[in-house]
């Protein structure tokens, strides 16, 4: 598909063609877990944008039928002048209500005509939300590819350096640093990140060195959905907004709100926090196959 990256499906091609088991065991256990996360959202990627395109085409095909009662609407309109013109008595009444009972059809072909140009223009924006996402996507696995070839080049990274952390575009210091990894102090916030995504800036200064560092407990994963079904709209919140921190930081491209459906009260306390969340470029109800309207997907910004 033009435009967007594609996976590789080199294991799964292996398998097929007979490789030991325990081989692919071990090469899947060596994948890094952010390309993992990427043929994710490339699969959701390419649903999403297959959803609008299919749309798009519905949409067409109705505005073509729409477009083809009008013309036979026309036909009929025109018919029905002569038939009046020619018409005496009982013939001419006949031919006026047949008139304007045309007329009633092509007003209404008008209107149809109309509501399927905004339903066009709608699947035209989401199929750029599409784009941008499959835009996002590319820019990460060239920062990423960027990143990989420059480490050779990198001096060693070690406790007490001054460092900035790619992904994040945010400056921290090393508290500790081994096995390919280095955890991060950005103010109260602790980061564990490899090492090919930080570069080291020099050594922090001695008075800060110097001070006691406070070290929070380490943090998960951030999964790409949180489910805030059975809590109180209080309790949403002060969660959501700590959730899409979290996300955000992590440099997650998107995240999926479960809130179900119900009266829809949590669904706008969530879409509220949404619209005004410095963190979230956009959102919109999640797909059919998703949750629908009882899941909200959110697109984060990248700064």
């Amino acid at each position: 598909m033009i435009g967007v990256p594609g996976r590789s499906n080199a294991l799964a091609i292996a398998g097929r063609l007979g490789m030991a088991a325990e081989i692919l065991a071990t090469a899947t256990g060596l994948l890094d877990p952010d390309e993992l996360r990427v043929d994710s959202l490339l699969q959701d990627i390419r649903r999403r944008r297959d959803e609008a395109e299919e749309a798009l085409l519905r949409v067409q095909t109705s505005e073509e039928e729409a477009l083809s009662l009008r013309r036979a609407a026309e036909r009929e309109l025109r018919e029905a002048e002569r038939v009046r013109l020619d018409a005496r008595g009982e013939a001419l009444a006949q031919a006026e209500a047949e008139l304007e009972e045309a007329r009633t059809s092509l007003r209404q072909l008008q209107r149809d005509r109309e509501t399927l140009q905004i339903a066009r223009e709608q699947v035209e924006e989401r199929r750029k939300d599409v784009d941008r996402a499959a835009l996002k996507i590319r820019q990460v696995r060239r920062e990423r590819t960027g990143t990989a070839a420059s480490t050779a080049a990198q001096p060693t990274i070690a406790a007490g350096d001054r460092v900035r952390v790619i992904p994040l575009d945010q400056e921290g210091e090393v508290i500790s640093a081994g096995g390919g990894y280095a955890d991060v102090m950005m103010g109260v916030l602790k980061t564990r990140q490899p090492l090919m995504a930080l570069q080291r800036l020099g050594r922090a200064r001695t008075t800060e060195s110097q001070r006691p560092v406070v070290v929070p407990a380490a943090r998960e994963p951030v999964n790409l959905e949180i489910d805030l079904r059975g809590y109180r709209a209080a309790e949403v919140e002060a969660m959501l907004d700590g959730y899409l921190e979290a996300a955000y930081r992590s440099g997650l491209p998107f995240v999926r709100i479960i809130h179900g459906k119900g009266t829809g009260a949590l669904r706008k306390v969530v879409r509220d926090l949404l619209a005004n969340h410095p963190a979230v470029a956009s959102y919109d109800a999640a797909p059919a196959n998703q949750g629908g309207d009882g899941a909200t997907v959110a697109v984060l910004r990248v700064d």
